[in-house]
């Protein structure tokens, strides 16, 4: 009697081994759908990482010729010196005289600021 109940037993123990069993596949198959998500958008994710670097080389040398262009032009003209309002100066200044209409006073003048910098340029690049 002990045998059989002992063989009963085992038995059991099979069919619960047997559903663990079937649950870790389940759960496996779970896993690898979620690295199917994961897998594409991270490979993309490394080849924009790799291209970055080769863009902004690109990029940087379209900047700086673009900066030895209009530096050229800049000193072809002659106005290397000369000061632009920008806009928000503009906006000031017209504040400024809206101000002044209501109270009655002189306004001051706004200031004036230099023009476009090229920045990032070596003695070299600008030749």
């Amino acid at each position: 009697m002990f045998a059989y109940l002992h063989t009963i037993a085992l038995g059991l123990r099979g069919l619960e081994i047997n559903k663990s069993a079937q649950e870790v596949v389940e759960r496996l198959e779970g896993l690898k759908r979620d690295w199917s998500r994961v897998e594409v958008p991270f490979n993309v994710l490394g080849r924009h990482l790799l291209n970055a670097p080769t863009k902004f080389q690109d990029a940087n040398v379209f900047v700086t010729r673009f900066g030895q262009r209009l530096q050229s032009v800049v000193s072809v003209a002659g106005v290397e010196d000369l000061q632009h309002e920008t806009l928000a100066d503009s906006i000031n200044r017209e504040e400024a005289l809206a101000s002044a209409d209501i109270e009655g006073t002189e306004p001051a003048p706004a200031p004036l600021h230099a023009g476009p910098a090229i920045h990032g340029l070596s003695d070299e690049d600008r030749g």
